[in-house]
């Protein structure tokens, strides 16, 4: 598959890549295009299935209250296939608001009704139960610190195997060997 990260990981060649596979993996931003163009960019974009990790008011210069920083999340949410896989993070209320009536997978760094981590241990390297819906538990190891890394591998994980693109021992050994990102763009 490709893909598009607004970020230099240290473990792919480049932010960017086409890919020979129809899917292709996109960073979506709710930032703006531009001045002249006030729609965010993830507007652009006409998505198949969506991992949405957060929901917090930001960019306050362009989105001044939450209702105008809610507003492309819900078209986006909204413009998804009725059938389109939606991966979301359970901590955020604004997301359950504007999800309600699809289906969603839950995730969170916490026990929810979804995936979720347990039995966490920080160090060096930090491992977790990755728990899945059906009570599987998946072992992970990561090198990467802080629980919002922990939070985004389980949503990655869930949206991966809820597409059946990974199995677990592939699973483990890419979160044990991806060592992040050099930078944001």
């Amino acid at each position: 598959p490709g893909w598009f990260v607004g970020a230099a990981p240290l473990d792919l060649p480049s932010s960017g890549h086409g890919g020979s596979d129809p899917t292709i993996f996109i960073e979506g931003d709710e930032y703006i295009v531009g001045g002249a163009d006030r729609r965010s960019k993830f507007q652009l974009y006409k998505p198949r299935a969506l991992l949405l990790t957060s929901l917090v008011h930001d960019h306050m210069n362009v989105f001044p209250t939450m209702a105008d920083y809610e507003a492309p999340f819900a078209e986006l949410i909204d413009r998804l296939p009725a059938d389109a896989l939606m991966v979301a993070a359970h901590n955020f209320e604004p997301i359950h608001r504007l999800a309600a009536g699809r289906r969603v997978v839950w995730y969170g760094a916490d026990a929810c009704p979804g995936y979720h981590a347990d039995n966490t241990q920080v160090g060096e390297v930090t491992s977790f139960d990755l728990v899945t819906p059906t009570g599987r538990v998946i072992p992970l190891e990561t090198p990467l610190l802080g629980r919002h890394n922990i939070e985004n591998i389980v949503g990655a994980a869930a949206f991966l195997l809820e597409r059946s693109a990974i199995d677990a021992g592939a699973l483990a050994r890419g979160v044990r060997s991806f060592r992040g990102l050099e930078r944001r763009l």
